[in-house]
């Protein structure tokens, strides 16, 4: 009966693996969406199984002498087999289709890293639990145990990550979860006070089941009557931080983007059209409606991997597609980054990377700590408000003030006439040049609003994800007698 049973198990999985395909691939043509969806089913049923595999350990030993518990045992390395099936499609969705593989790793903020690295950690913990330890000492018999209940640990920490059924803790999904870990927790706690009265260790009367009840019920409690409960945008397009942008709208609204190049190979000096199509995630629908961010319905930044050439553009918007033809000036790996606000909804930021020619080998450029710059008519410095190095913690806090200062270069006179560019008097992109994470800031009011300048300010804050130490690119964008400039830098931020 039990080899029939796993059979059964197995037979079920394929079938279900091949449904969940055939019915995403039936009800959107959108592949991003498709996939998406996917890779969050395949999580969701590979953290399930792990769930009823670690119920199946305490579950045994406390009702052990029942047939029911003793069929369920039988069958718990074949679910933590097909836990490690669906954990691999999970994987492997979403770190080659949805994040960019390996090209598209260093371009990922940290919380989408560790995301992938928690659900290799998953999978490679339901791997070594699937050996069969009987011949090796009581130590590593029990060692399996311990490669179950941490394969579960990180498969939950990649859910809260990637998975969009997590978003909001407080959503039906996560509670039925939580509940079931409550429900985890107490049959494994009750089972240890089992282990521990037949081996007469004297524990204290209330057990350890009182002591991990409060724990438990405090926890849930926290996220049942915490309705703000949310952990950051898990679209896996959204893996950049949106550091400096106005938090306004409903952040639990969810989208996606679909972009395509054309010509598919593009070279460099060749007139190249992006499209990018922004759907609802929640529903497939095309978004048509946005909301004016700084005059503009979306901007797109252009970076190259060696963070020397930038270009800052407004593609057309008609419909749910924006659309530019450009150039790009050389072989490489380009970065763009999207920024828009469909209506009623956050503002949203999507990156994509496309190789343009045959790209080299990267070469990082030499680091230029200058702080003083020539820029044609202009000298610029950049420097901070309170005189100190620059510091992560601080600008992520809000607490520490950027400032570009403007003179004359041939009589060093200030300058005082800078004009407003898109609705502000300059525009600041902080990018890092190891992991490409993008700092998009605004300025603050001008004491004089009808021209700009000397000094021209801004101040970042951590709205979505904090800034991270490293060398920074710096490129600040102005303007002056009609004329749009750009200034850059290169900075440490420790």
């Amino acid at each position: 009966m039990t080899v029939r049973l796993k059979n059964f198990l197995w037979m079920m999985a394929g079938i279900w693996t091949l449904g969940v395909g055939v019915y995403y691939f039936s009800i959107t043509a959108i592949a991003d969406l498709r996939y998406t969806r996917l890779d969050e089913v395949f999580g969701l049923t590979a953290l399930i199984l792990v769930y009823l595999d670690m119920l199946a350990v305490p579950t045994a030993f406390l009702f052990g002498k029942y047939f029911w518990a003793q069929v369920y045992k039988s069958v718990e390395k074949t679910l933590i087999g097909i836990a490690l099936l669906f954990q691999l499609l999970h994987g492997a969705i979403a770190f080659f289709i949805l994040l960019g593989g390996f090209a598209g790793f260093g371009f990922l903020d940290s919380r989408f890293r560790f995301g992938i690295i928690f659900s290799v950690l998953a999978a490679a913990s339901m791997a070594l639990a699937l050996v069969d330890w009987k011949k090796s000492p009581k130590f590593f018999q029990h060692g399996r145990i311990f490669l179950i209940y941490l394969a579960g640990i990180f498969a939950t920490l990649d859910a809260l990550i990637l998975n969009n059924n997590f978003y909001n803790l407080t959503a039906l999904f996560p509670k039925i979860y939580f509940i079931g870990l409550a429900v985890l927790v107490l049959i494994s706690a009750a089972a240890l006070d089992e282990w521990m009265r037949r081996r007469q260790i004297a524990i204290l009367n209330a057990g350890i089941n009182a002591i991990l009840s409060i724990i438990i019920l405090s926890f849930a409690g926290f996220y049942y009557f915490n309705p703000k409960t949310v952990l950051p945008s898990s679209n896996p397009h959204a893996g950049h931080n949106m550091t400096g942008m106005v938090a306004s709208g409903d952040p639990a609204k969810r989208y996606t983007v679909s972009f395509a190049a054309t010509p598919a190979n593009p070279k460099p000096g060749q007139n190249i059209s992006l499209a990018f199509k922004v759907y609802d995630a929640a529903s497939g629908n095309e978004v048509t409606d946005y909301e004016i961010i700084f005059d503009k319905l979306l901007h797109l930044v252009i970076v190259d991997q060696q963070l020397s050439f930038f270009n800052h553009i407004h593609p057309d918007h008609q419909g749910s597609t924006f659309t530019i033809t450009t150039q790009f000036p050389h072989d490489g790996v380009y970065h763009l980054y999207l920024n828009f606000q469909p209506s009623g909804g956050a503002e949203q930021q999507f990156g994509f990377t496309l190789p343009v020619g045959n790209p080299p080998s990267f070469q990082p450029i030499a680091v230029d700590n200058t702080l003083t710059k020539t820029f044609g008519n202009y000298q610029i410095s950049l420097s901070t408000a309170d005189g100190r190095p620059f510091n992560a913690q601080n600008m992520s806090n809000a607490a520490q003030v950027l400032v570009f200062d403007f003179k004359n270069a041939q009589t060093g006179e200030p300058i005082t006439d800078l004009q407003p560019y898109l609705g502000a008097f300059g525009h600041l992109v902080l990018i890092n040049q190891e992991t490409y994470e993008y700092v998009h800031i605004h300025p603050l009011a001008s004491d004089n609003p009808v021209a700009g300048g000397p000094q021209v300010k801004f101040l970042p804050a951590a709205l979505y994800a904090k800034i991270k130490p490293g060398i920074y690119r710096v490129f600040g964008q102005f303007k002056r007698n009609g004329q749009v400039f750009v200034a850059d830098f290169t900075v440490n931020v420790n």
